[in-house]
């Protein structure tokens, strides 16, 4: 089998990051833009969510499935495009003042436990 995939490259923006209060571990929703052989998409309600050892995760806009109730990802991206979009949000949340130097960044496409 051969691999016919193509390497194509990615521009990552984030437009805006906006915190949350009183949203337990949630402390802000990310805006990110992504253009991607010139086109343009924009991933709303990227999470920014603080663990328990006090550290970053980026996690990917989330959906509640009417059937079970269960917090399901809006998009699933290759793990290369998740660990960049989660440093590109970390960058920018380094500007802002909130508190700890985050962890190493990565965005899962796994609901919210």
């Amino acid at each position: 089998m051969t691999d016919n995939t193509e390497r194509v490259a990615v521009e990552i923006n984030v437009a805006s990051i906006e915190r949350t209060e009183g949203c337990g571990t949630l402390i802000a929703l990310a805006i990110v833009e992504l253009r991607i052989n010139d086109v343009d998409l924009c991933l709303q309600g990227v999470q920014v969510r603080r663990t328990r050892d006090n550290k970053f995760l980026c996690q990917s806009p989330q959906f509640r499935d009417p059937r079970s109730g269960r917090w399901l990802p809006c998009i699933l991206l290759p793990p290369e495009l998740s660990a960049a979009i989660g440093a590109s949000v970390t960058d920018e949340m380094q500007d802002i003042q909130f508190g700890e130097e985050p962890s190493p960044p990565f965005l899962t496409t796994e609901g919210v436990r």
